[in-house]
């Protein structure tokens, strides 16, 4: 594919509604809670934690059916 990590990242987040987009970005890249992220967002807990679950396992698939190696921990 020839593309660089930072291509394939951006293209898979892309992939992703932004919901799921901004509980990725506030927990991977800005490093808070999900509480914290909850009161950001003014969603309940379990919200973002569902969001962070279904936009981890939706990265995971991404990476698999492209057969990238997953730059990130995604459980």
């Amino acid at each position: 594919m020839g593309w660089e990590l930072g291509d394939a990242m951006s293209w898979a987040f892309g992939k992703l509604s932004p919901d799921r987009q901004a509980v990725i970005e506030l927990c991977f890249t800005e490093d808070f809670t999900c509480q914290e992220i909850a009161d950001i967002m003014d969603c309940p807990l379990n919200t973002v934690k569902k969001r962070l679950f279904h936009a981890r396992k939706r990265l995971a698939k991404i990476w698999r059916e492209r057969a990238l190696p997953c730059p990130i921990r995604l459980k």
